[in-house]
């Protein structure tokens, strides 16, 4: 254990003294600020104690630190004993920014009080109020750093780790189990992978009205370690920073060992669940005394809160302090006067500097971090010098995954059953060549996955994640939510790509609950890229896109494409038997990527537009449209989106102006799809209604009669798909006859031929 020295406990006891007089800042300071005022007064130690363990052990700045409401403070100002003099990395003065909602701080204005972080630092900004959402994420940066830098790291006494606070009262959200639950998992030696991780809770003893047995029923929730691998569970007095440094260091040596550890800190929080929410006696705030309280929200027993302050932090280290010959009172109260007053003129540093603006705002609304595509490969025209390979959809993926994994050891693989290749033989051999390692056979916890795979981003690796089916997102789905907006708020890079297997599984009978589509509510989350390649050939070129990327990419996969030759490419039309030769007949084995945002019009016509995603629903649309021209002289444009969002409106209004007429296609229902949403967009633009010649846009969607859920009977099945599957003869390239099973769909001719009635 790392002693103490009386030069530590001075440095304890002055840290300790520089959080509480942020705290104090802050609210002396309320009404200079707009929003939620949350504060970390008399909960010091929690927030300082293991900070300054991870100091003393010399990881500080390498660990990952993760903070709830009442521990971000600590973070910060032991952080500035390393930081304080390089730009940009005075934590304290930025909180304070973040706070007064200043122009100069990393948020903008956009996200305050507590929503603040340093990712250069390793402290994971505050992202989420249901604190259940943060530790997972912390998990996945951690284990990154475990994975790609601990082999370099000659002394283990020196290997970074990661700790995650939380209140008792998040400590009951789902994800708090599935983040343990992982880290069980991947300590175990035969998973040979590793999460040097610490959970903390912070027991507050109440949250608003709620207490401990609301919350959890009065439970030993430091007992719940023993539910989970290589876990040690610790009570400690959270309030006692000797106590708190003391379990923190032998936590740290646990997770340089890789065993984790759960500690709750008993403390009291020592203000209202919001600053708003008390009121002191007068006087009490000119003279910094906080015990003195009138009433507190929620709180009954004031005299309980009051005699909770005689046990706070600073007043517990300073009584050792004192009572071990140390430093005398006059010093401490010398180093108490020096942190407020150095605390103080930074904030009013911060309240003369300018706030966020309109129009200072409009100068960057963008919700996706930027990307040069000129600067990559681009798709290049078919017939340029370049070797192609024949491959089927799903053998294209698993290519492409393994290209990427050779070339960027960042790329990391985590999904159900992956390992042996998945249900759908997404990973098929790629364990072999790889490792479980990398291609990681992940815990059945859809929020753990999502969790895992954005913290790993955050790091600045390249992970991919996949949800056995699609509809099992849901469990995850709350991680999505929580990251959309963080480019624009705080300009975090989420560079992950995630599989979203959708639509008909073997044939139809597996139910909604394995055949449903997500993307309506993906592109509605609006900081999330949706991507849904329609062949084999785009869907490398998507795959190597989003690798290339620093935000959230969800690319939603079509099942039943599977290996199907009708979707290795678009280039037969089977309503003549003609193959275009402009069309790639293969997968090039150089890199490309095709940009996001970029429609491809697959098949021009000047009648009719249709603009689809997906494989099924863009192959039955081109298909349809064979036939409709061959059969009743009518010339359909077919837009391929290839990213649902952000949507290439520009592409289909460009062939709107030319037909007059569009109709949207895609596989889910008019809910769960992006149609309502594109068509919605659309109709706000006067522009675009002058070129419609009906005033109408078709949506042709899954559902019988009404948007219904996925049947299990075969017949039902196809009978709510928009698209159908029939037999066709033709010729291969060597002449000989063949029969296909392709798409069609008779709901989208219908559309198409009663529309041609209007002139």
């Amino acid at each position: 254990m790392a002693k103490l020295t009386k030069a530590d406990f001075l440095d304890l006891y002055r840290l300790l003294a520089k959080t509480r007089a942020l705290n104090e800042t802050l609210i002396i300071r309320r009404n200079k600020f707009f929003g939620a005022a949350l504060n970390g007064i008399r909960q010091e130690a929690v927030s300082v104690a293991p900070m300054f363990a991870l100091l003393k052990v010399g990881i500080l700045k390498e660990s990952i630190k993760s903070g709830d409401h009442r521990t971000i403070w600590g973070k910060a100002v032991v952080m500035d004993e390393l930081t304080a003099d390089e730009e940009g990395h005075n934590h304290t003065l930025e909180i304070l920014r973040n706070h007064f909602l200043k122009s100069t701080g990393g948020n903008r204005g956009r996200d305050g009080n507590v929503h603040w972080g340093c990712i250069d630092c390793r402290i994971l900004p505050f992202m989420a109020s249901d604190m259940g959402r943060m530790p997972g994420i912390a998990l996945g940066f951690t284990e990154e750093t475990k994975r790609l830098e601990w082999p370099s790291i000659k002394s283990k006494n020196k290997r970074p780790v990661g700790i995650a606070f939380f209140g008792e009262g998040a400590a009951q959200q789902g994800g708090i189990h599935e983040a343990m639950n992982w880290a069980a998992a991947s300590n175990h030696k035969r998973a040979g992978r590793g999460a040097p991780f610490i959970f903390v809770i912070v027991k507050n003893q109440r949250s608003l009205f709620a207490d401990g047995i609301d919350e959890h029923g009065d439970s030993d929730l430091a007992a719940r370690a023993n539910g989970y691998a290589d876990m040690v569970g610790v009570d400690v007095d959270g309030d006692n920073p000797i106590e708190m440094y003391d379990a923190s260091i032998e936590a740290v040596k646990r997770a340089q060992n890789l065993t984790s550890t759960l500690i709750v800190a008993n403390t009291y929080r020592g203000t209202g669940h919001n600053q708003d929410q008390i009121e002191y006696e007068k006087g009490a705030v000119e003279a910094r005394e906080w015990w003195r309280v009138k009433r507190v929200f929620g709180v009954e027993d004031i005299e309980k809160f009051k005699a909770e302050w005689k046990r706070e932090p600073l007043r517990q280290l300073r009584e050792h302090i004192v009572d071990s010959n140390i430093a005398d009172e006059e010093t401490l109260d010398g180093i108490m006067e020096e942190q407020r007053r150095y605390v103080d003129a930074l904030a009013d540093q911060v309240l003369a500097e300018p706030g966020i603006t309109i129009a200072e705002d409009k100068k960057d609304r963008t919700i996706f971090p930027p990307i040069n595509w000129a600067d990559l490969p681009l798709e290049k025209p078919y017939g340029d010098d370049y070797e192609t390979q024949r491959m089927g959809y799903n053998k294209a993926f698993a290519w492409i995954v393994g290209q990427l994994m050779r070339e960027d050891e960042r790329v990391v693989y985590l999904g159900e059953d992956v390992g042996e290749g998945g249900v759908l033989g997404y990973t098929r051999g790629l364990v072999e060549e790889f490792g479980r390692m990398r291609i990681w056979n992940a815990t059945l916890s859809e929020e753990a996955i999502a969790a895992n795979a954005a913290g790993r981003a955050l790091y600045g690796s390249k992970p991919i994640c996949e949800f056995q089916f699609s509809h099992f997102w849901w469990d995850g789905a709350v991680i999505y939510a929580v990251i959309a907006p963080q480019w624009y708020q705080k300009g975090l890079k989420f560079g992950f790509t995630s599989i979203f297997p959708g639509g008909v599984v073997r044939g139809g009978g597996s139910g909604d609950y394995h055949e449903a589509w997500q993307e309506g509510v993906l592109v509605n989350l609006a900081g999330i890229t949706v991507v849904a390649p329609s062949n084999a050939y785009d869907l490398v070129g998507h795959m190597r896109a989003a690798h290339e990327f620093d935000g959230p990419v969800a690319v939603m996969l079509q099942i039943s494409a599977a290996n199907l030759p009708e979707f290795e490419n678009f280039a037969v039309n089977y309503a003549t038997g003609e193959i275009d030769k402009s069309v790639p007949q293969g997968i090039p084995l150089e890199p490309y990527v095709i940009p996001f945002g970029k429609a491809k019009i697959l098949r021009e016509g000047s009648d009719f537009t249709v603009v689809s995603y997906g494989a099924a629903a863009v192959s039955a649309s081109k298909n349809e449209a064979d036939f409709l021209e061959k059969e009743d002289g009518i010339s359909v444009e077919v837009i391929d989106l290839r990213t649902v969002h952000p949507t290439d409106f520009d592409a289909i209004k460009e062939s709107v102006q030319k037909t007059g007429r569009l109709a949207i296609m895609h596989a889910a229902t008019r809910p769960r799809g992006a149609g309502t949403y594109i068509k919605s967009e659309l109709m706000e633009d006067e522009g675009f209604l002058e070129y419609l010649l009906t005033r109408k846009v078709e949506i042709v969607a899954a559902g019988m009669e009404g948007d219904l859920f996925t049947p299990t009977a075969r017949d039902l099945v196809w009978a709510r798909l928009p698209y159908y599957t029939t037999e066709v003869e033709m010729e291969d390239e060597k002449g000989r006859k063949i029969k296909r099973d392709i798409h069609r769909s008779s709901e989208l001719a219908a559309v198409i031929k009663d529309s041609m009635r209007y002139k």
